[in-house]
């Protein structure tokens, strides 16, 4: 497992698999969020529990270091779990999305520790250095596969970035590697 530097632990239970999830997992508390690395993660549109891949909470838990380095709280994000098609500069593929195995979170903004909110469509377009540290601390970290944004995919990726885990199911038992 990468990264010895940690806040914490996953509260997580099992789920119940859907799609193409490998190793379904729910990580919320009683109001529905999710906290992973000292990050708490609130969805922007319903409530939790919200099902996800053990790869994926384990890579946003790692990576909360690095969000609470650049000054980030809490993600606000519009998915993860949904059976979708890849989209791509404005095509719809006929690949199946990430998001159908579990591994990718859409995230629409980041609060950081004063209490501002830096919305992806709205602030990203202005240089917002909140948005930009986090681009690059995703970029640099490893532990993502991709990474969306509206720099590289304005047509489908305006409004939210993508952030797609770099999945290892080399493990026999993959919740194990959750602490």
């Amino acid at each position: 497992m990468r990264g010895q530097a940690r806040r914490g632990c996953i509260t997580w239970k099992p789920a119940t698999r859907e799609g193409r999830i490998v190793t379904a997992v729910t990580v919320a508390n009683d109001a529905g969020t999710m906290t992973l690395g000292g990050i708490t993660y609130r969805s922007a549109y319903r409530k939790g529990p919200h099902k996800l891949d053990c790869q994926l909470a384990l890579a946003l838990h790692e990576f909360g270091t690095d969000l609470h380095a650049a000054g980030v709280r809490e993600v606000k994000f519009g998915s993860i779990y949904r059976w979708t098609n890849v989209r791509v500069n404005g095509e719809t593929k006929n690949i199946l999305s990430r998001h159908a195995l579990g591994i990718a979170m859409d995230i629409v903004s980041f609060t950081d520790d004063l209490g501002r909110e830096a919305n992806v469509e709205k602030d990203y377009p202005d240089g917002d250095p909140l948005l930009l540290a986090v681009e690059t601390a995703a970029g640099a970290s490893g532990r993502f596969r991709v990474l969306l944004t509206p720099k590289n995919d304005p047509r489908s990726h305006r409004d939210h970035f993508h952030l797609e885990v770099a999945v290892d199911y080399t493990r026999a038992d993959h919740t194990a590697a959750l602490p």
